[in-house]
Parts: structure tokens; sequence; C-alpha cells
């Protein structure tokens, strides 16, 4: 082990950053690794583990210690881990990256679930593992699980193996009991669509939505709809009809919308259900910002609404301060 600053004898990413990685398609789409980084580089991550750090204990569904560490790590080298997370994720994503070190102690570990990224969230992740002479008595096993969650493969959490995945619904995992310490680094990676700015955007845009302020026109259709359709439906139809009004947008565009969005049932094939439909671009950017205040974002959504999206010239003004943070030119 290095003594004094782990990075102080290497600024340079080494260029042998995951060059071999093994693919899984099913039950879905991630990477696995078992030689991950040199090991004179596992070392040096290794001794952010016995700095002094900034611990966060988390008791929930994930039991661990978390710190943040991406400032004790050279921006060169989170930018490489960008770069080559977008090469095996085949995603846009921003130029640098977060970096949390996580622990496990005896008892710890993680229920079956899945992470997905709410507004302003990352939307891939590397795991590496940095466990010595770990042995199975020692638990903290990954599991990988299929959609009736069951587990339908395993991944043991030896050292400088790596394990990495986009954040989509069907990404379900968890981590067995823990009877020894697990030392986990975490990398966690940043869609520009994703962006704080825009979940800040949105926020302010939302939490603005009044629905006493709908054109009158749409009360009678709105009181006709929600005798028919469950109040999750009417919701999400009516917020995507209060920002076509707060937009500016013709009153016959806002009611096309609502009689549009208020039949679909509020399940994960939501958004790309109605990104389909014959809707005008001002009314699908509507629907995501919907989508993204009540849901989560998905990379491959994101990129059905691009396709169906004019470049923002042609977007009337009122919209384009949204249109240029939910589809930045990436």
């Amino acid at each position: 082990m290095l003594g004094g600053d782990p990075f102080r004898r290497s600024q340079a990413m080494p260029m042998s950053l995951l060059p071999t990685v093994q693919r899984f398609a099913e039950p879905f789409p991630y990477v696995h690794a078992t030689k991950a980084l040199p090991s004179p580089w596992a070392d040096h991550l290794l001794a952010l583990f016995e700095a002094p750090q900034a611990w966060q204990h988390h008791r929930s569904f994930y039991r661990a210690a978390i710190a943040v560490v991406s400032d004790q790590v050279p921006r060169a080298w989170r930018q490489q881990m960008a770069r080559r997370a977008a090469e095996l994720f085949e995603l846009p994503l921003v130029d640098d990256c977060r970096i949390t070190i996580q622990t496990m102690t005896e008892g710890q570990g993680s229920d079956v679930h899945s992470d997905r990224p709410l507004a302003g969230y990352e939307v891939a992740r590397w795991v590496w593992q940095l466990n010595e002479d770990w042995s199975p008595a020692h638990g903290g096993v990954l599991g990988i699980h299929g959609p009736d969650g069951g587990r339908v493969r395993s991944h043991e959490p030896v050292w400088n193996s790596l394990f990495g995945f986009v954040m989509y619904p069907e990404s379900v995992h968890s981590v067995s009991e823990v009877h020894a310490l697990r030392r986990t680094v975490v990398v966690h990676f940043f869609h520009p669509a994703n962006s704080e700015a825009m979940a800040t955007h949105l926020s302010r845009l939302m939490g603005a939505m009044d629905f006493s302020t709908w054109p009158t026109a749409l009360w009678d259709r709105a009181d006709v709809a929600e005798q028919v359709h469950p109040d999750e439906q009417t919701f999400a139809a009516g917020a995507v009809a209060w920002l076509l009004h707060h937009w500016g947008r013709p009153l016959e565009e806002v009611i096309d919308a609502y009689d549009a969005v208020a039949p679909v049932p509020r399940d994960d094939a939501w958004f790309d259900a109605l990104v389909q439909e014959d809707l005008t671009p001002s009314t699908l950017l509507a629907i995501w910002a919907v989508h993204l205040h009540l849901d989560h974002f998905d990379p491959r959504s994101w990129r059905r609404l691009k396709r169906r999206i004019p470049g923002n010239e042609q977007m009337p003004a009122p919209v384009r301060a949204w249109l240029e943070l939910a589809i930045p030119q990436v």
C-alpha cells in the first residue's frame, strides 16, 4: 500500500481500463469484469477507505455506510472512466462522474430492488469490489434477479471485480447478508438530458402547477374523464394540459392533449405508449416533463422522444427553455 496521497504518483488513468468485459443481455443488460484495474490502481482506491471520510449510514433497503470521494480522485481519471462507460453502455454521458466508497459490515446487505433514476440522478453505475481474501463464508454476493424477482445469477465480490449496469426498471439486483467487511467503490454516471439543471427547472415548473388556471373549456371534458378513468390517469392528463396552457399553446392543442393522455394506463409503458401517438412536439415535451415529475428517467424513452422532436429553432419560444434542457445537443 502506498502512503500519503494515493494519487500523487499518477494522475493518468491506465490505458487498460476494462479492456475485457463479459456482457450479459438477460435478465437485463450489464457488464462484468474480474480484472477491472491493474493491481496498483486497485490499491490506490483501497487507500481511500483508510483515509478520514464523512460517512453516512443507510439502514433502509440498502444497508451500508457511504462516503462521497469524487474530489479525492483526479478529474482526468473521472473523465476517462466516463468516456469508457459511454462506450460500454452506448450512451451519451456527462464527461465526469461521481465516486462513492461504500462498506457493509456484519448483518448488512440489500433487499431485492432496482434503482430508478429520478430527475437529476445518475443513469448508470460501475460497482467495483475491493475485498482481499474474500471467501463464500463472508457473504455479500451480488444477486441478479429476473422479472419474477427470482435470482437467476450471482457474482462473488472478489478482489478487483466490477459490475456495471444502466439503471433500467428491470435492472433488479440484491446483495446477500454480509459476514465480513465488504468494500466497494461505486462510480455514478450522469446523462446530459437528466442534469441537475434540468431537475431544478422541472421542479420550479411543476411546482407552479395550478389546475384552477385551466382554460374553462377543459373543465367539462375533465368532469367526464374523471367518471371513466382512474385518478392517476386524469391527474397526469391534467398536468400535461396545464403545462401546455402555461406555455401559451392553442386551446385546441391543450384539449387534444388531455383527450390523448387521460385514457392511457399509468404504468411503466405510459410514456412509451404516448410517444408513438400523433401528437405535437410541444405536447410530447409536456408529457416528458410530467413523466419525469411523476416517474423516472429512462434513456431508451428519451431516445424515442428525441427522434420525434425537431430542432429547437422550430419550437415556440415558451417551450424552448425546457427543450434545451430536456434534449441538449449531445
